[in-house]
């Protein structure tokens, strides 16, 4: 297998133009794949030659996929992922880096960098990834395309390469918000959900993002609202409040990072795989967390649950941010936007939510009119009426 790939997009292991069947809701759409969907025959690299040659070809095929080929999806190849799902960023120093098909020289977000950029791209209709932090949610909004991180447990993960379970969901992109609702009668259980009655926007959640992000969600929020024929909200945390979303990033990270260390702490110790610096560094805190970290930081989760129960009620839809800046280029620093972007993904992360991402306007920086967004959020269980409602938004 080789160490590189040209466009950065697509793995050179794995089948191209696979069918399973003619007919189904996803009957000739063209599928791409993130490297962590087991497909039976077939081995996955998970962003990381050690983990490719260290593991066997599957003997089954991942659930979700499974129910995507039997739906007539046609298998377009598995795509480049950051190693192990564990970033934010998008370039895989073993497979390279994909331009951002919508913004040149710049990323196009990890980890799903490569399913992102093969839907952005027009390489595929629709493509699955994976969001345990950030990873499909992110890369939409760099990529300007439509992507869903759903409920906890409301898709199975059975035959993913998991990163960290109490978080990992599988996702999925598309150009157009039909193919992501079709996607969803694919993949999602029948749900007893109640309508949306109104729409809730708040500023300090809005701050998290950059300053033309957080206007142009202002600008546009009163627009979804009437589309959705539903009264706007606007509310505020309480101070103390405000400080937990800020320290956000940190509980997440933290609690992430135990599930990390449980899931690949063994394989790592027993492999030495060779990881990009900054992943290498962060399983190795990972691995020595304490319990005492574990504990607060499992405390803090419950206390924003409460918090984010008060923000927003069971018929509410959140509009926020999907990402807090559009895609940097490859050479600028991570360290502190993935800090920051953590302290806005985790919002939903903590707390199960469904999210979905409206690729609904461009940031204008240094004459490029960059691709953004915003995201609409439901609580838990809400994922069918959620895919509904970004179909009435024009």
């Amino acid at each position: 297998m080789s160490v590189n790939h040209p466009s950065g997009i697509f793995c050179e292991h794995g089948p191209r133009l696979l069918q399973w069947s003619e007919q189904g809701l996803l009957a000739d759409k063209r599928l791409a794949v993130k490297d962590l969907f087991a497909l039976k025959g077939y081995r996955n690299a998970a962003g990381n030659p050690d983990w490719y040659a260290s593991h066997s070809e599957a003997t089954q095929t991942a659930v979700s996929l499974a129910r995507c080929l039997n739906a007539g999806a046609i298998f377009n190849g598995f795509t480049i992922t950051d190693e192990l799902a564990y970033a934010l960023q998008g370039a895989n120093m073993h497979y390279g880096c994909a331009d951002n098909p919508k913004a040149p020289g710049h990323v196009c977000g990890g980890s799903s960098m490569g399913s992102a950029a093969a839907v952005a791209a027009n390489l595929a209709d629709i493509a699955l990834g994976t969001d345990t932090g950030g990873s499909v949610r992110v890369p939409a909004s760099y990529c300007g395309i439509y992507g869903i991180r759903p409920s906890h447990n409301a898709v199975s993960t059975e035959g993913l390469v998991a990163l960290a379970p109490p978080f990992d969901t599988v996702g999925w992109f598309a150009n157009n918000a039909d193919d992501l609702a079709l996607m969803g009668e694919v993949l999602l259980p029948k749900q007893n959900s109640i309508a949306a009655r109104s729409v809730i926007i708040c500023e300090d959640i809005l701050a998290l993002a950059e300053p033309d992000i957080a206007d142009a969600i202002r600008a546009a929020a009163p627009a979804v609202a009437e589309q959705l024929s539903l009264p706007l909200q606007h509310r505020r945390l309480a101070a103390a409040e405000v400080q937990l979303l800020n320290e956000l990033n940190t509980v997440f990270s933290v609690l992430q990072g135990r599930a990390c260390a449980e899931q690949h702490g063994v394989w790592i110790e027993r492999n030495k795989p060779s990881f990009e610096a900054a992943i290498a560094e962060r399983f190795a805190k990972a691995m020595t967390l304490s319990e005492a970290e574990v504990l607060t930081a499992s405390q803090k989760q419950l206390s924003w649950q409460q918090i984010f129960k008060r923000l927003i009620a069971e018929d509410d839809i959140l509009i926020l941010p999907s990402s807090v800046s559009t895609a940097p280029k490859p050479d600028q620093s991570q360290s502190e936007l993935r800090q920051r972007l953590l302290s806005l993904t985790a919002i939903a992360g903590l707390t199960g939510s469904v999210q979905i991402h409206v690729p609904s306007f461009t940031i204008t920086e240094q004459g490029m009119d960059k691709p953004s967004g915003y995201s609409l959020l439901r609580h838990s269980g809400h994922d069918q009426a959620l895919l509904a409602s970004i179909r009435e938004i024009i």
